[in-house]
């Protein structure tokens, strides 16, 4: 993030999901200072991004680096300080200073979890050269296409990034809608999804139905494997399907709508699921 340049930097590996668009472009941009080519690989799936919202909510118990702290705090370390009452007085007053309250970091949960949310559709959804589509996020502050730059937005950077170099293709095999509309249907997941269900749970619901794997894939049981029906769930998280969310500390998924009629789900299926 300090954008420090080191020469010979060829890769940056990142074994989480970045927690926005920004930082991923600023962290990304320490490999190939130099102009070489340079390799962005990120590493991460439904735990990692459990992990990611649950640290975004961990906000509103107060358990953040949103309360100050003795390194935030510089040059107020009352344990070498020669005037430690007075430091000790001055750090609480920089920390009633800083602390939000509670409107504050929920508003700030809001902010981060749709800047999130906006990672997920950068590197799951495929609407797109994702170089054209960052490009048009930091200009526009949108993840869609919109206006006389359509045409140029959506013109492939060539083969240096996933969807480009047909490397997303190989992590997000495509699905039949019609087959997924009528799997959401099934009683296992009608009675699963609009109660909250656990990513293991519902992972359960697709994984090893040989039947739904064959029919929902553009390809064969003997292709398909585990991560593919994983990425397919962060497909859905990004297309806005399903809602992911934290119920007593555990990531649950439910129905967007939070609905009890699984109608209104499918009904918002069919017209959401065209980017997965």
């Amino acid at each position: 993030d300090l954008a420090i340049d080191r020469h010979g930097v060829g890769l940056v590996l990142y074994l989480e999901w970045p927690e926005d668009i920004g930082s991923a472009v600023q962290r990304r941009g320490r490999a190939g200072c130099q102009g070489q080519l340079a390799d962005f690989i990120v590493v991460a799936g439904l735990s990692a991004y459990s992990s990611m919202i649950s640290r975004i909510n961990r906000q509103l118990d107060g358990l953040d680096e949103t309360d100050m702290d003795d390194d935030t705090l510089a040059g107020y370390n009352t344990e070498f300080s020669p005037k430690a009452k007075k430091t000790d007085k001055r750090k609480k007053d920089m920390e009633s200073e800083f602390k939000l309250t509670k409107a504050q970091r929920k508003r700030l949960v809001i902010t981060q979890t749709a800047d999130f949310n906006d990672v997920i559709d950068l590197y799951c959804l495929k609407k797109g050269c994702q170089h054209r589509r960052i490009e048009w996020y930091l200009a526009s502050g949108t993840m869609n296409f919109i206006g006389p730059d359509e045409e140029y937005m959506t013109t492939p950077c060539g083969d240096r990034c996933s969807v480009c170099s047909g490397q997303f293709d190989k992590f997000f095999i495509p699905v039949w809608k019609d087959a997924v509309i009528a799997w959401f249907d099934t009683a296992d997941v009608r009675d699963t999804l609009p109660v909250k269900a656990t990513v293991e749970s519902i992972m359960d619901l697709l994984w090893g139905k040989e039947r739904w794997i064959n029919a929902i894939f553009d390809k064969g049981m003997s292709t398909v494997h585990k991560y593919h029906v994983e990425s397919f769930f962060l497909q859905l998280i990004g297309s806005t399907i399903i809602l992911a969310q934290l119920w007593k500390g555990q990531l649950q998924l439910c129905w967007v709508l939070c609905c009890d009629s699984i109608a209104l789900g499918v009904t918002r299926l069919r017209y959401l699921n065209d980017n997965v």
